[in-house]
């Protein structure tokens, strides 16, 4: 498949590999608490680092953002600056 540009710096065949993984943010937020280890201790900076880069709460997520992969992109991307990796 081709990328193509959504005129957002997002790539549709990033997009799909993403929302196909991580459908919706509590997905990630699944995967990131069982990284952590159930350690609720660090997520709460850890959350907080997040909304204040992507406007996404991982303590109370809208409805309207917990299946936007543009938004899921977002949260990947500042958890991969972080040091998480997924």
């Amino acid at each position: 498949m081709a990328a193509v540009d959504l005129g957002i710096g997002v790539q549709l065949k990033e997009m799909l590999v993403i929302t196909t993984t991580f459908p919706t943010i509590t997905a990630v937020l699944k995967v990131l608490t069982e990284r952590l280890e159930g350690d609720g201790q660090h997520l709460g900076p850890i959350s907080t680092r997040v909304a204040l880069r992507t406007g996404v709460s991982l303590r109370n997520i809208r409805p309207d953002q917990e299946k936007d992969p543009v938004l899921i992109q977002k949260v990947l991307e500042t958890l991969s600056e972080m040091g998480f990796k997924f």
